[in-house]
């Protein structure tokens, strides 16, 4: 805060400094400007008098009496006749002058003007004017003036700068309590405090960043309810499995349950269910740490389709579902850069999703065109005529653990990690993937791919 003070202080004062200066430059120019005016008409009446005392008298004997003249006042003059004699030199006379106090004499000469004398077309003389005061022009009063007018700018400075000082107090004030609680509230969040919150009081660059900071709070809060979350599904997706392996095997142990093959595969199921929940997992876990691992190279992403397509067809027929893929001859040949694991592993599981929720006759088709939005990319559609996915699922049908049935049943199967793990692996392949359903009408997974130039 100390610093913002000084800075708003070494600003105001600065500024200060600079019209003082040049106030004190237009003064100064603008009396010196009003003082040579003012000699030069005192001088021109001078010159006027002279004339007049002439032509009265006729002669210079009236020139002591003009030396008290107002308008000579601030004037030494000189007179000389036609042939240059000196006539009459005010110096010679050192009593006060008006105006100019008892040091008249003392005081600074300035340029001396010499003015014909002539009357009626005759000349009588000539006259030398030097004008006194400071720098030979400003007078007593002129000097006065200007040092009461200095004054009022010093007394003006210093209430400028006193005002500038309690502005940047206040300013301060307003920029650094904002900052203080900004400092605090992240202080909160550094120590796990994810609910702090900053008021937002203005409508500024600070509300902006206390805003921001909210934000992040807001976030960090949603991420740390995910964790948890996300630690409750595993504990539940894991304790049903063990849960159902525990009875069997303690049914066995007691006799109840007789061992025989029914049961170990029963067992067996449990067992595997468990292996695929902690394979998809861990596959989930590389798909959102090891983005960058991917090993992409050069190839033609509906070939890799059609492969997984081939393979998973007899359990298609098994179900009596038919799988169909349609796809241009350009279309197959259309080369990307994939990893072809990943490519596979995308469409084996939403291929094992349409036949999940896919009744016996059922149709599930695969389409390939290059996505006429954007000529540089492939899609690739998986649709089904299955049970469909009500909307207000479809928001958060990529989360982790999320399944539009709420009752978690086998008959769906799954672990509720597969269209997540899509998901992760489209974007790490720079593509994006999109779902659109409706309820008894069925599901279209679109998985959109960039190809190479």
């Amino acid at each position: 805060r100390n610093k913002i003070i000084l800075s708003f202080l070494a600003v105001a004062l600065g500024t200060i400094l600079l019209m003082g200066l040049i106030m004190r430059q237009a003064i100064d120019t603008g009396l010196t400007g009003y003082a040579r005016r003012n000699q030069e008409s005192r001088s021109l009446q001078l010159v006027e008098a002279l004339k007049n005392g002439h032509q009265q008298t006729g002669d210079w004997s009236f020139l002591p009496a003009l030396f008290h003249y107002a308008p000579v006042s601030a004037l030494e003059f000189v007179v000389y006749d036609p042939s240059g004699r000196l006539i009459f030199n005010s110096r010679e006379y050192q009593r006060p002058r008006r105006g100019m106090g008892s040091n008249a004499n003392t005081l600074a000469r300035g340029d001396t003007q010499v003015y014909d004398l002539d009357v009626a077309g005759t000349k009588i003389g000539s006259v030398a004017i030097t004008p006194l005061g400071l720098d030979g022009l400003l007078s007593v009063q002129d000097r006065l003036f200007r040092t009461t007018l200095f004054r009022s700018l010093l007394r003006a400075a210093i209430v400028a700068a006193g005002v500038a000082l309690l502005l940047a107090l206040f300013l301060s004030g307003q920029i650094v309590n904002p900052l203080r609680k900004i400092t605090v509230a992240a202080t909160h969040l550094a120590a796990g405090n994810l609910k702090t919150k900053v008021p937002v009081e203005t409508d500024d660059e600070l509300a902006e960043l206390a805003q921001t900071l909210n934000t992040m709070s807001e976030q960090l809060l949603k991420l740390e309810e995910l964790r948890r979350q996300l630690t409750q599904d595993i504990a539940h997706e894991l304790k049903t499995p063990l849960a159902s392996a525990r009875a069997l095997v303690e049914g066995m142990s007691d006799g109840v349950i007789p061992a025989d093959q029914t049961n170990l595969l029963s067992l067996l199921d449990e067992i595997d269910r468990l292996n695929q929940l902690v394979g998809d997992l861990s596959e989930l876990s590389r798909a959102q740490a090891g983005r960058n691992q991917l090993r992409k190279v050069p190839g033609s992403p509906a070939a890799v389709v059609t492969a997984v397509a081939k393979r998973l067809r007899p359990a298609f027929d098994e179900k009596g579902i038919t799988l169909e893929m349609a796809a241009l001859k350009r279309d197959l040949k259309a080369q990307a850069l994939i990893d072809e694991r990943a490519l596979e592993r995308i469409f084996e599981n939403l291929l094992s999703n349409a036949l999940r929720h896919t009744a016996k006759g059922g149709l599930v088709r695969i389409s390939v065109q290059q996505d006429p939005a954007t000529p540089a990319s492939i899609a690739f559609t998986v649709s089904d005529n299955g049970d469909g996915i009500p909307a207000q699922h479809l928001p958060y049908i990529f989360e982790r653990f999320y399944r539009a049935d709420p009752s978690r049943s086998r008959a769906t199967g799954g672990t509720g990690i597969g269209l997540t793990i899509v998901r992760e692996l489209t974007e790490a392949l720079g593509g994006n993937v999109t779902v659109q359903s409706q309820p008894g009408k069925g599901t279209s997974f679109t998985v959109v791919l960039p190809l190479l130039a």
